[in-house]
């Protein structure tokens, strides 16, 4: 069997030969209108062999009469050879990629479910098998959040995302859309889509571009699929699954986010809230979570320690890996300067101009700023960036760079004290 279009995807992955079959399976099968959803999803353990069974395997494992079998095999081919070479076409000119179980870019967690999805129509700017990588976190909340949840949202996702934590979320508004905002200014990012790539939905939609270059826009859900109420329960057992935990940051009593906190729990993972006021009726989902043993979301550092991710630890590589860049250009400078040490005289007559380092005023004076909070007594990095009005990611650079220095030394828990 053999698909028209391109020979390989924007990621290198076959269209054609083996890979290629078992993706035109599996793209027939999301394409087409007959066939049921919930049945698409039961027939992923059989794709890979579907020509190897006869109707009667097929009628007991799906539990359809044989007749419908025989109908499900004749509409399998049917797109195969009518839908899947213009839906290839449809995702080159995104340009997207098609994902495929077993393919090194698609995400292993997806494996934990029991119905994972067929495939995953996938844009992004980056590497996707290394965006799978570190530890993940699923953010959800409402649409019509208050300022207290859009900030709650923007503070986990900016110091998660900060620490090297991947931040999933389902890219509606409010407080899914906060949070990959607050991502892509620090880390990385996926959204998970309840329609298709290509449909201009929710009205934020160009945020996608942005999106994609710091992460991924994924979706199970063919080109030209528009929102429907049913896809969005399908949309958050992925974004559940694609985390290692769920925090929800609000959540009324009928909120979709709590079929997400529960689609986490059935895959055993923790799941975490934020308080809210009792009062508050945009809260209450997210109280009852509290109220039945979920974990109390106090601060960022909580998960990332949940995470096994120590902040610290994680802006002090950061900072050495700059401070090494740094080095290496000073070093390709100094190298080609007239004013090295064993330049000829011919050398230095091209260029008699001393050549100096850029300060790193920036940089030293929220040092001092740190310093100063810190001389009459310890503090956490939270009270710090209040302190200095500085974000708390760039608050945790400073203090790794200070602790290399001998400055600084962490006082017990989350805090930091100065070296007497």
């Amino acid at each position: 069997m053999r698909t028209a279009g391109s020979e390989t995807s924007r990621s290198g992955q076959p269209t054609t030969g083996a890979r290629g079959e078992r993706l035109a399976r599996r793209l027939a099968a999301v394409l087409s209108g007959q066939i049921p959803w919930p049945t698409k999803l039961r027939l992923e353990p059989m794709l890979d062999r579907f020509d190897d069974l006869c109707d009667a395997e097929i009628s007991r494992w799906l539990d359809v009469p044989p007749r419908r079998a025989a109908a499900l095999r004749r509409e399998l081919a049917r797109g195969i050879r009518d839908l899947v070479p213009a839906e290839l076409a449809r995702v080159a000119d995104l340009p997207a990629d098609l994902l495929i179980p077993g393919d090194a870019a698609y995400p292993i967690r997806l494996n934990d479910l029991s119905q994972p999805p067929l495939l995953l129509y996938a844009r992004s700017e980056i590497q996707l098998e290394a965006l799978w990588r570190p530890p993940a976190a699923a953010l959800v909340g409402p649409r019509n959040a208050d300022p207290y949840g859009l900030e709650c949202a923007r503070g986990f996702a900016g110091d998660l995302a900060a620490a090297g934590v991947l931040i999933v979320s389902g890219f509606a508004r409010g407080v899914d859309l906060a949070c990959h905002r607050a991502a892509i200014e620090v880390g990385h990012t996926a959204a998970v889509l309840g329609c298709g790539l290509d449909v201009p939905y929710p009205t934020h939609h160009r945020c996608a571009a942005d999106i994609a270059r710091r992460g991924a826009v994924i979706t199970e859900f063919p080109c030209g699929s528009e929102p429907r109420r049913w896809h969005f329960p399908l949309r958050n057992r992925l974004i559940a699954a694609l985390g290692d935990l769920t925090l929800v940051v609000q959540a009324s009593r009928r909120s979709g986010s709590l079929l997400t906190a529960h689609a986490a729990l059935e895959l055993g993972r923790d799941v975490w809230a934020v308080p809210g006021r009792l009062t508050d009726a945009r809260s209450s989902g997210a109280n009852l979570l509290l109220r039945d043993g979920a974990g109390v979301a106090l601060r960022p550092r909580d998960l990332l320690e949940t995470l096994g991710v120590d902040p610290v630890a994680e802006a002090v590589a950061e900072v050495e890996a700059e401070s090494a860049g740094r080095a290496g250009e000073h070093a390709d400078r100094d190298a080609a300067s007239p004013h090295r040490v064993g330049a000829s005289e011919a050398d230095r007559t091209d260029d008699t101009t001393p050549r100096a380092h850029p300060p790193a005023a920036a940089h030293e004076s929220l040092a001092r700023r740190v310093l100063a909070l810190l001389a009459g007594q310890s503090r956490s990095p939270e009270q710090l960036a209040r302190g200095t009005g500085r974000p708390v990611a760039e608050v945790l650079a400073t203090l790794g760079s200070l602790e290399l220095e001998g400055l600084v030394r962490r006082a017990g828990g989350d805090r930091f004290a100065v070296v007497r």
